[in-house]
């Protein structure tokens, strides 16, 4: 009986190791990439915003945050937040 039980014992622990190696090959294999932004802020005033919306979005800027303010000399005009994808090195 001793030596039935290390039989069993033996076949469990290699189906549980078989199943771990498992699991950590196979998430390794579909984690999916996370993607990084480059974010940066900008000051628009009234008069040039919208041409420089378009030259920001040109540059590949994607516009995330845009609000009214003043700017240090007491100008209003628009604050605004883009982000564009980080240069993937593995790619």
């Amino acid at each position: 009986m001793n030596k039935l039980f290390q039989t069993y014992l033996s076949i469990v622990l290699t189906i549980i190791m078989l199943f771990v190696v498992y699991g950590v090959v196979s998430s390794k294999a579909y984690t999916p990439d996370v993607q990084q932004w480059e974010y940066q802020i900008r000051w628009f005033d009234d008069e040039t915003c919208v041409q420089s919306l378009a030259i920001t979005g040109m540059e590949g800027w994607e516009l995330v945050y845009a609000r009214r303010a003043k700017n240090q000399d007491d100008e209003f005009g628009y604050e605004i937040i883009f982000k564009k994808p980080l240069f993937d090195e593995r790619q």
